[in-house]
């Protein structure tokens, strides 16, 4: 998703970009009275899983008609200080955070202050494309749904920029690859430039804008951004799983 700066992480060997801004959630502790026979099937997939990704520390809640039903940390968030996974610890959500930024898309949609089928120039006249067609025809829905024409994010320079202007200032140099509308391309800067276009439209950032109408009426009170959030965070509380 979308901070002011991009991370290039890796997990399970693939690489994993961020290009809005990672946002850490903690889960809410409502423990559920269900015993552990009743969940030795989830224990014994998420162990082989993490023993096959060689993965150290998970967490894994399990929810049926808006109950949750069982919340429990395996392995290690620290593995020097063998410190435990519990249902109170942060974790980088990643490309999870491109939800966020459809959600807060969809808000200003229901308040009727955006369109998602308009052009995007609409509300960026100044963003260039290397086809001037492509960019006259390019909408906020298909840049949410990864089918602008715009490449793949293996296609797009490995480094990013560190602010969200360069990363816009990418798109008229990058080639348009498919018809708009017509082919699913996983483009990760595509929603950077939807972000931008709802900082353009609130006039605040995209920090502010998702504290302020979704992590606040969510109830979010310890999700954050980028790497700088988990690193300030409290330490998790010892929580029994």
């Amino acid at each position: 998703m979308i901070g002011p700066k991009t991370m290039n992480r890796s997990w399970c060997g693939r690489p994993l970009t961020i290009c809005a801004v990672g946002i850490v959630v903690a889960v809410v502790t409502l423990a559920a009275s269900v015993s552990a026979a009743e969940f030795s099937a989830p224990d014994a997939l998420m162990l082989r899983l993490m023993s096959t990704h060689n993965v150290p520390g998970a967490a894994l809640a399990m929810i049926k008609d808006g109950s949750i039903l069982l919340e429990k940390g395996y392995g290690f968030r620290d593995v020097a200080a063998l410190e435990p996974v519990t249902t109170a610890t942060l974790f980088n959500v990643g490309s999870i955070s491109k939800s966020f930024t459809a959600l807060g898309i969809a808000q200003l949609v229901d308040q009727h202050q955006v369109d998602p089928d308009a052009a995007v120039i609409r509300y960026i006249p100044e963003l260039r494309l290397s086809d001037p067609q492509a960019a006259r025809a390019v909408t906020l829905r298909q840049l949410l749904s990864h089918t602008s024409g715009l490449p793949a994010d293996e296609e797009w320079p490995q480094q990013v920029p560190a602010t969200r202007d360069g990363i816009v200032s990418e798109f008229a140099s990058m080639p348009i690859t498919a018809r708009p509308g017509t082919r699913f391309q996983y483009c990760s800067r595509c929603i950077v430039l939807a972000a931008y276009v709802l900082e353009r439209i609130t006039r605040q950032s995209w920090e502010a804008y998702t504290r302020t109408h979704i992590f606040a009426p969510l109830g979010m009170t310890t999700a954050s951004f980028g790497p700088l959030g988990l690193e300030q965070a409290p330490p998790s509380p010892t929580v029994s799983s």
